[in-house]
């Protein structure tokens, strides 16, 4: 995943685009449009603003928009296995709503999701309880150097992410809540932004933004 990002920097980065690491903390407005985002360590002036915060819905309230969306925490664990041991294909445990993702030196397993929890603490007894409940379904009994992660995603009540302009602000636009789909949603996602985007378009104008957009689809 980190080699994903890394990449998507450095193509970012050819392209003229500039990255910058920064909290933003509030807005500022010239008349029915955003004009700026502020920022801790300075603002940031637009023709348009894309939203995707993850779970932090402050920016959007901050407008005084409210987002139907739930955060929800899940565990990964990372284990080395020898190599005959590695699954050739990722896992699915649809009882436990876990996965089993194959690695280049082991496994990635993901656990199902606490939905509501923020607690950022890793909690080893939640954590056991999951991996115990795995032995039936697998050989994995030893843990190689285990690393554990406390990981939050953001979800909606329909299961669809949050795409399409802010009904005040208009140059506002949400990319949000894609769940545990944002790799595979993206690059609908991204083309259908920069539709949106590139050829002024309103949300009513794209026939799958409003049949795939959880502000539409109750």
């Amino acid at each position: 995943m980190q080699n994903l990002a890394n990449a998507l920097k450095t193509e970012l980065e050819i392209l003229g685009a500039t990255i910058v690491k920064d909290e933003i903390v509030s807005w500022e407005f010239s008349g029915a449009n955003i004009a700026k985002a502020v920022g801790k360590e300075g603002s940031y002036e637009g023709d348009t603003f894309v939203l995707s915060t993850g779970i932090n819905t402050q920016p959007a309230s901050k407008i005084g928009t409210k987002l139907n969306l739930i955060p929800a925490k899940f565990y990964s664990v990372d284990i080395k296995l020898d190599k005959d041991e590695i699954p050739s294909r990722p896992i699915v445990l649809n009882d436990l709503f876990a996965k089993i993702m194959p690695k280049n030196d082991g496994v990635k397993i993901i656990s199902g999701l606490q939905i509501g929890n923020i607690d950022t603490l890793v909690r080893m007894d939640k954590i056991n309880e999951f991996l115990n409940a795995l032995k039936p379904f697998g050989a994995i009994y030893e843990l190689k150097d285990p690393r554990y992660k406390a990981n939050f995603i953001a979800i909606t009540p329909n299961d669809m992410p949050l795409l399409g302009r802010d009904e005040a602000y208009k140059n506002l636009v949400f990319n949000m809540a894609h769940g545990r789909l944002g790799l595979s949603f993206a690059p609908f996602c991204a083309d259908l932004i920069a539709r949106l985007i590139t050829q002024d378009k309103a949300d009513v104008d794209i026939d799958e933004l409003l049949l795939f957009s959880g502000f539409y689809q109750g």
